[in-house]
């Protein structure tokens, strides 16, 4: 697979899918730069008035102008609050893959935007592959030795830093549809190698957030993989968006904001992507998707990120042969590992599909 020295912030022409987990036919993107101009010309508009006409300092009027003034001021700062809380993605945390056989390259992303990838070829003939998806905040790198254990399983695996994670940068007008989209293009743009390798079936893992997009690929599945999807395997899945939300509006201050924050949160996504229909319920299981195929669940039993609210809402819908195991011996971290995780994943893999068994302890 070739290497390429662009940037990752580089473009090129978007790309048109008209079906997916992410359809888009067309994308939006501009900064609005308005509310501080706004704020500025109404005070200064008050300031002159009480100028030129002292007395409409103390009027009724001018604690009119005062309030709205302040009005709109907390409105638009509680709009910028949301960007910077809900569509900016944390801090960058790059971390190399360790492996000296991973393969890097980029591909062409959502808009045209070039992100990061890793590819591990099988050290034997194949026909599995792994669609690997970090978390919120991590990136490849740090899980790198959950990749690797599937690798020692005798699967190819593929991997990305997602968009706004790890090296990929590109942290503003931050969404999971324009993830989807990237990973759906990042499989397109795989095929050929697929090929070659003779990929006949796809694994997609997600831890956390991961999970979420794993949800929601494996059960939109489009391109050439459409049908190829073996499986689905979640760790600590994210299975709600607005469950989210509510985390971060906790007591009663956050109850009262939080329809300003779901208005909020609706007028970027559709500035952002006008021509997609996923909105507040769609968000969530199982309007966002519930695969009907092989499902594996592994849930940490100490999560004190996201608790258990998540895996509540999931297993009701998952297929009645999905396994799901809480684990105590995990907590959220996908640097948190055990021994009793690995062997459950060995057994699901080849229980279900005959993958060959050869754990490193």
């Amino acid at each position: 697979m070739s290497v390429t020295n662009r940037s990752t912030h580089s473009r090129e022409p978007i790309p048109y899918r008209p079906a997916g987990s992410a359809a888009y036919s067309s994308s939006l993107s501009y900064q609005d730069h308005s509310t501080l101009a706004v704020i500025a010309t109404g005070a200064l508009g008050l300031m002159l008035l009480w100028w030129v006409v002292p007395e409409f300092a103390w009027s009724a009027w001018a604690w009119i102008g005062i309030a709205l003034t302040l009005g709109y001021a907390a409105i638009r700062g509680h709009e910028k609050l949301v960007r910077w809380r809900v569509l900016t993605s944390p801090p960058l945390m790059p971390e190399r893959v360790g492996h000296p056989d991973w393969t890097w390259f980029r591909y062409t992303g959502w808009g045209g935007d070039r992100l990061p990838a890793y590819l591990l070829e099988s050290e034997s003939k194949s026909s599995e592959l792994v669609l690997a998806l970090h978390g919120w905040g991590s990136c490849a790198g740090r899980i790198e030795q959950r990749m690797l254990h599937m690798h020692d399983q005798g699967m190819h695996i593929l991997a990305p830093d997602m968009r706004g994670h790890g090296s990929a940068g590109l942290r503003e007008e931050w969404t999971g549809l324009k993830m989807l989209a990237d990973i759906e293009l990042l499989l397109d743009s795989i095929q050929s190698d697929a090929k070659r390798l003779g990929v006949e079936r796809i694994h997609i893992y997600g831890h956390s957030m991961g999970g979420f997009l794993a949800l929601r690929l494996a059960s939109h599945q489009s391109g050439w993989w459409k049908g190829m999807v073996g499986s689905a395997i979640l760790e600590s899945p994210v299975t709600s968006f607005p469950l989210l939300i509510k985390i971060i509006h906790p007591g009663p201050l956050g109850r009262l904001l939080l329809p300003l924050t779901r208005k909020a949160i609706r007028n970027e996504y559709e500035r952002i992507h006008p021509d997609l229909n996923v909105r507040w319920d769609g968000a969530q299981v199982p309007n966002w998707g519930i695969p009907d195929l092989p499902v594996l669940v592994l849930q940490a039993g100490g999560d004190k990120r996201i608790g258990n609210a998540h895996l509540n809402r999931l297993t009701p819908h998952l297929p009645a042969d999905a396994v799901v195991q809480v684990l105590t011996t995990l907590d959220h971290s996908s640097l948190s590992d055990s021994p009793e995780r690995r062997e459950l994943l060995e057994a699901f893999l080849s229980g279900r599909f005959g993958i060959g068994v050869r754990s490193d302890g």
